[in-house]
């Protein structure tokens, strides 16, 4: 039956159009935790219910892992059958949030309306959650109203609910002048601190701290990447007073990909946070798109703390790969709470880091 005139005006796009991390968005399809014929296991579909994930499509291999053997077993076994070159498994699911997405999308000055070209909706916000204490407000709608958007949501009737607001100018600048540090702890310590308030009312900034050739051209698009990120200490999280940590994986976008030159938002961050109790922020542990784990309107980071990214420009996806096959066989295990959750111990920073080891 073909399309009213007006239903094309109001259609936003499949968030798997691109990239999710180093995978095409094609060899995924959308579905949600209760999904029956997903190859995630029921432990990790559990959590995600009623929660928009992309899935494996049917054929692909898929991240596994080994009953009997302690995680970081599982994991070092797994890594000395799969060296650096071999191809990556795909993750069991990652944790989309929303079916749809719309680019290059502007807000109205009053925040009534949400326009990508000639389509056109009303905009709406999904609920806050009660408990959450930071959320969208009239000096959001300042802040975003001048700039372009990426917004992951769903459309009905001419009405855009959006989930997460991602500014498009949030991106890797390739032309960026070099400001070297020392390669120290204290150096970068020091660079994190140097902000105000810890960069909290800071602008956005993409600085290139090293490079191999000094004065050469720089072939970032669609490099592959492996980031490091820190969100800053804030007591509006119960779960995470201190801070938090998470490894990304991706590649740059390009020229002539839906996010285009520098952009980032499509990288998979690997979030680790309790299993156990229900966050007032409503975060769930998972794999996700770096924008949905900064700009989701309750679970993302960048509402309540500043966050920084170190982010390592490869030559190859050897490295990067490894590392996030590596951790899709550690969430396995901790969906299946082989691998307990310790704010004090085993916690975001400390799982992270065993799985680098």
């Amino acid at each position: 039956m073909p399309e009213s005139p007006d239903s094309s005006l109001h259609r936003a796009a499949s968030p798997l159009e691109t990239r999710i991390g180093l995978f095409a968005g094609a060899t995924f399809r959308l579905a949600s935790g209760r999904c029956l014929d997903c190859a995630a296991i029921p432990q990790a579909l559990w959590y995600f219910a009623d929660e928009t994930i992309a899935a494996p499509r049917p054929g692909l291999p898929v991240a596994g892992f080994s009953r009997s053997v302690s995680v970081w077993q599982d994991v070092e076994q797994w890594a000395v059958t799969h060296p650096p070159g071999t191809p990556i498994d795909a993750p069991p699911l990652v944790w989309i949030g929303s079916p749809e997405i719309v680019r290059g999308a502007s807000l109205s000055p009053d925040g009534a309306t949400l326009a990508a070209g000639a389509k056109r909706w009303s905009f709406a916000l999904v609920p806050k959650i009660p408990l959450n204490r930071s959320y969208y407000n009239a000096a959001s709608t300042a802040y975003l109203a001048p700039r372009t958007l990426t917004v992951r949501g769903s459309s009905r009737d001419g009405v855009f609910t959006a989930r997460t607001l991602w500014p498009e100018d949030f991106r890797l600048d390739s032309s960026a002048p070099l400001q070297r540090i020392e390669p120290t702890p204290e150096a970068v310590r020091a660079l994190v601190r140097a902000e105000p308030r810890g960069g909290a009312q800071s602008p956005f900034a993409a600085i290139t701290l090293w490079e191999r050739s000094p004065g050469s051209a720089r072939r970032w698009d669609g490099a592959p990447v492996l980031a490091v990120i820190l969100n800053g200490a804030q007591g509006d999280d119960d779960e995470a007073h201190g801070g938090h940590f998470a490894l990304v994986t991706g590649r740059v976008g390009a020229a002539g990909t839906p996010g285009g030159p520098g952009a980032i938002n499509d990288w998979i961050t690997n979030n680790f946070y309790t299993l156990d109790a229900e966050s007032e922020k409503g975060i769930i542990a998972a794999m996700l798109p770096l924008d949905n784990y900064l700009a989701d309107l309750n679970s993302g980071q960048a509402w309540y703390r500043p966050s920084y990214l170190i982010v390592a420009v490869l030559k190859r996806k050897r490295v990067a790969s490894q590392v996030q096959g590596a951790l899709e066989r550690t969430y396995n295990q901790f969906y299946r709470h082989q691998l307990l959750y310790d704010h004090a111990t085993m916690n975001c920073t400390s799982i992270s880091v065993n799985v680098l080891r």
